[in-house]
């Protein structure tokens, strides 16, 4: 008996055991806002389609996640990092993990490539980061980068972009009588090196394209533009001193002067504006002083423009100094839009704007931010290659800037004694030759003695000249990085490392 007992175990076959993340072990997502670096390589694959999408194939591997939403508000997840060759991660949102008999997910209410958003109740919900298969049946797992945002009902959900700019947004269940979204960016000038600039665009060029070709902390838009000449500016448009158009009506406009101060003002047709260096011109002069001054038909609009409602855009300024760059949207199923009057008492009221001016709206309304996450990756790039940390505007936005860092360089042949560690010869320093007479040094070891330093960072340039640090020795047992949510992988060992 014990013979047969013994041949029976053996012969029983083994019971795969789920790791967290896997469909019947999802991750649990303990607050929100919520961000998490992880891989789908080495997953377990078990939804191969989704409701939104059935004609998509997701059946690579994939890595679940629970929330457990406090209050109904409008769930957001978006990915990054997939960009790998070969890597392509979709992301999900799902009411329930279950799967139909063709392995299906019905229970998903909505699918995106890059990003996913739904409006869900309180309570728990699913997020799935799941790996695209391709016509030819070829899986494309990799690493990702995922993050995941509720924005409530009724309240303002607010995000700091960077020091004195940050971005809020709110869903308001009835404003003015409708369902309403607004999207709020609160700009403090006070603060050393934060200002708001307009930027031309490049023919019909969309906001979001302009605010990333400038580098923009955020961007929303602003000047009225006519589509049948290639977008060209009927308002005014005036950057650093410089004109670039003028109003095609008597209109306010909103500008800045030399001394960074914002100011409001109607501007005549075909005139410039010599007190500011910057300009933008809008259409309707909406608070003067805390009073609503708006009226249909003014500033050469039609009446319809002022009392039917649209998506909206203004530009603010607060008692306490602070800028105010707002968008409503308008005519969706997620907000009906605003009249003149409403917009006004808007700006007036709930964002405690003294001035106001609307900007060009319907279907241009448009506000982006960059994710923090890639404005510090830009930045950490900028730092290593030596140049100053710079953010400029888009269409209408926020810019901060930092003077150029300082840099002495120094000319000089290192001593001959260091010549052989210079050619890679000697014993003490193997490998890439720390450089040669006559080159510039840049904040690096001094090739004449350790800890002495040249001037200020410029890393990109001390790799050209080959004066950069004693390169460290590959850790020994490094393995795969550990994952400390999930417990995968290994720690990484220091034994070895210098």
């Amino acid at each position: 008996m014990r013979g047969l007992a013994l041949a029976l175990l053996l012969a029983a076959p083994a019971l795969a055991q789920e790791r967290p993340g896997d469909w019947g072990q999802p991750l649990p997502i303990p607050a929100l806002p919520f961000a998490h670096a992880g891989t789908t390589v080495g997953r377990a694959s078990k939804a191969s389609r989704y409701a939104p999408k059935p004609q998509a194939s997701e059946a690579g591997p994939e890595v679940a996640y629970r929330v457990t939403l406090p209050a109904a508000g409008r769930l957001v997840a978006w990915v990054e990092g997939d960009d790998g060759p070969r890597v392509d991660i979709d992301v999900h949102l799902l009411t329930a993990l279950e799967l139909d008999a063709d392995g299906d997910a019905p229970r998903c209410v909505a699918r995106g490539d890059v990003s996913v958003e739904a409006d869900l109740p309180a309570g728990e919900c699913f997020v799935v980061v799941d790996t695209y298969v391709t016509r030819t049946g070829v899986a494309c797992p990799g690493p990702y980068r995922l993050r995941v945002e509720l924005l409530p009902e009724g309240g303002w959900h607010e995000r700091p972009l960077a020091r004195g700019v940050t971005l809020r947004t709110r869903r308001y269940p009835d404003l003015r009588g409708a369902r309403q979204q607004a999207s709020l960016l609160v700009v403090d000038p006070r603060q050393e090196g934060v200002s708001v600039r307009p930027v031309e665009a490049r023919g019909c060029q969309p906001t979001s394209d302009v605010g990333r070709a400038a580098g923009a902390v955020a961007a929303v838009n602003a000047g009225v533009f006519d589509a049948g000449t290639a977008c060209r500016s009927v308002s005014l448009l005036k950057t650093k001193g410089e004109l670039r158009a003028t109003n095609a009506k008597d209109r306010s406009a909103f500008g800045v002067d030399a001394q960074g101060r914002p100011r409001f003002a109607l501007v005549p047709a075909g005139r410039d504006w010599p007190e500011v260096t910057d300009a933008v011109g809008g259409v309707g002069r909406l608070l003067d002083a805390g009073d609503v001054v708006i009226a249909p038909g003014a500033e050469g609009s039609a009446d319809s423009f002022a009392t039917a409602r649209h998506p909206r855009t203004l530009v603010g300024l607060r008692a306490s100094g602070e800028l105010v760059l707002a968008t409503i949207d308008g005519r969706t199923a997620v907000g009906a839009g605003l009249t003149l009057a409403e917009l006004a008492g808007w700006a007036r009221d709930d964002l405690a704007c003294q001035d106001a001016l609307n900007l060009d709206g319907g279907g241009s309304t448009c506000v982006g931010a960059r994710r923090p996450v890639e404005r510090r990756r830009q930045r950490a790039q900028r730092r290593r290659a030596g140049r100053p940390r710079r953010r400029a505007a888009g269409r209408l936005g926020p810019r901060r800037l930092r003077p150029a860092a300082r840099a002495a360089a120094r000319v000089a042949p290192p001593p001959a004694r260091h010549a052989r560690r210079r050619r890679g010869l000697g014993r003490a320093r193997r490998g890439r030759p720390r450089g040669r007479p006559g080159d510039v040094h840049l904040r690096g070891r001094d090739p004449r003695g350790p800890g002495r330093r040249d001037g200020a960072a410029d890393l990109a340039r001390r790799r050209r000249a080959g004066a950069g640090r004693r390169p460290r020795r590959r850790a020994r047992g490094r393995g795969d990085a550990w994952d400390p949510l999930t417990g995968v992988g290994r720690k990484r060992s220091t034994r070895g490392a210098r």
